[in-house]
C-alpha cells in the first residue's frame, strides 16, 4: 500500500514540476540568494533584528539572559510593539535548535549613525569581534536559524506571486507571471529584508496567501464555508503576524463583495461566509490589538510624510544595513528606468 501512495504522489507531482519547472527554477535561486545575503550580513545589522531577538529569547527560555543585557539597553522590548506569530514561531525553532545563547556579547556601537543614508559616520550598529563565523554555534546558530525562518518565509511570498499573476491573467501568459515573481524574487531590497531575523518576511507571506484566496473568493472559485474558514485563519494569521496584515482583514469583506456584484440575486449567500471568515480573523488576532492598543497608539507617530516619500523609492529597490548603506547612483538610475 505505501508503495501504491508512493506512485500516486510521483504521477500528480512529476507532471506538475514539469509544467511549472520555471517557477522552481525561480525559487531555488532565490532560497540560494535569501542564504547567501544571510551568511554575508552581520548579526543585528538588519534593521530592528536585535528587538525581534530578544523578544524570542525570552519566549523561548522563560527569561531574558544574561548575555543580551547590551541589546536590551540599547533597544527597549517596550519600544517593539509587534503581534507574536512570528516570534512564538522563532521561539519553538530555538528551542529545537538545542542550544542556548553562549557567552558572546554583541555590544551597540556608540558611534553608529542609523538611518541617515547621506551622513558620513560608522555603519554598523554593533561592535563586531569575528564571532559570526562557521560553524556557528549559541546565539549566533539561534540568529541564523531565525533568519532561515525568514528566507523561507519570503520564498512562499515569490511562489504566490506567480499563482496571483496566473489568477489575473490567465494560465496562457504565463511568462508574465514568471516575470512577476522574478522581479519579486531578485529584488536586492526584498532579498536584504527576507534575510532578517524580523517578523516582516512572515507578515509579506500571509499577506499575500490572503490576496491569493480572495482572489478566488472574488472570481466565483471558492464558495463553500470551508474557503470562508480558510480565508478568515490566514487573515487573522497575517494580522498576527505583522501590523501590515490588518489590510489581510480588508480583503475579505472586499472578496466577498466583488462576488456578489457579479449575480447580485447571490448577495445573501455571500453575507454568511463573508462573517463567517471576518469572525475566524478577529477571534485570532483581534484579542492581541485590543491588548496593545495603547502601545500601539503612542508608535503611531514616526517619520514625517516628506521623509518617507523621499525614501520610498531607494528603500524599495535597495537600502541596505540601518537605513544607512545606499546602493550606488547607477543602480539607482537603472532600477527607475525599469520602474518607468
Amino acid at each position: 500500500m505505501p508503495d501504491t501512495d508512493e506512485l500516486r504522489v510521483k504521477r500528480e507531482l512529476l507532471p506538475c514540476l514539469r509544467e511549472h519547472w520555471a517557477i522552481v527554477c525561480i525559487m531555488v535561486a532565490f532560497v540560494v540568494l535569501g542564504m547567501r545575503y544571510s551568511l554575508a550580513i552581520p548579526l543585528f545589522e538588519i534593521p530592528d533584528e536585535p528587538r525581534h531577538y530578544l523578544v524570542v529569547e525570552k519566549l523561548a527560555y522563560g527569561r531574558s539572559l544574561p548575555i543580551s543585557a547590551a541589546l536590551r539597553a540599547r533597544w527597549p522590548l517596550k519600544d517593539l510593539s509587534q503581534p507574536p506569530l512570528y516570534h512564538a514561531v522563532g521561539a519553538l525553532l530555538t528551542r529545537v535548535v538545542g542550544q542556548s545563547p553562549d557567552d558572546v556579547v554583541y555590544e551597540p556601537n556608540p558611534h553608529a549613525v542609523l538611518g541617515q543614508p547621506g551622513v558620513q559616520g560608522n555603519k554598523n550598529a554593533l561592535l563586531h569581534m569575528g564571532d559570526d563565523v562557521l560553524p556557528y554555534h549559541g546565539l549566533v546558530l539561534v540568529v541564523h536559524v531565525l533568519r532561515g525562518y525568514s528566507v523561507l518565509c519570503a520564498t512562499l511570498t515569490v511562489l504566490l506571486t506567480y499563482l496571483i499573476a496566473e489568477q489575473v491573467i490567465g494560465f496562457q501568459r504565463r511568462a508574465v507571471a514568471l516575470a512577476a515573481a522574478a522581479l519579486v524574487a531578485f529584488n536586492p531590497q526584498f532579498l536584504f529584508g527576507s534575510a532578517g531575523a524580523t517578523n516582516e518576511g512572515l507578515g509579506i507571506a500571509l499577506v499575500t496567501l490572503v490576496l491569493y484566496l480572495a482572489l478566488r473568493v472574488s472570481g466565483g472559485k471558492e464558495r463553500s464555508y470551508r474557503s470562508a474558514i480558510t480565508l478568515g485563519v490566514g487573515a487573522g494569521a497575517a494580522a498576527l503576524a505583522h501590523p501590515m496584515g490588518l489590510l489581510a482583514l480588508l480583503l475579505v469583506p472586499c472578496a466577498y463583495a466583488c462576488a456578489a456584484l457579479q449575480d447580485r440575486s447571490l448577495w445573501r449567500a455571500r453575507l454568511r461566509p463573508a462573517l463567517i471568515a471576518m469572525g475566524i480573523a478577529l477571534a485570532i488576532s483581534g484579542w492581541w490589538y485590543l491588548s496593545h492598543a495603547s502601545a500601539l497608539s503612542a508608535h503611531a507617530g514616526g517619520v514625517g510624510l516628506a521623509f518617507a516619500l523621499q525614501q520610498a523609492f531607494r528603500s524599495y529597490w535597495g537600502l541596505f544595513g540601518w537605513g544607512n548603506v545606499p546602493a550606488g547612483e547607477l543602480f539607482y538610475a537603472g532600477v527607475g528606468i525599469i520602474s518607468i
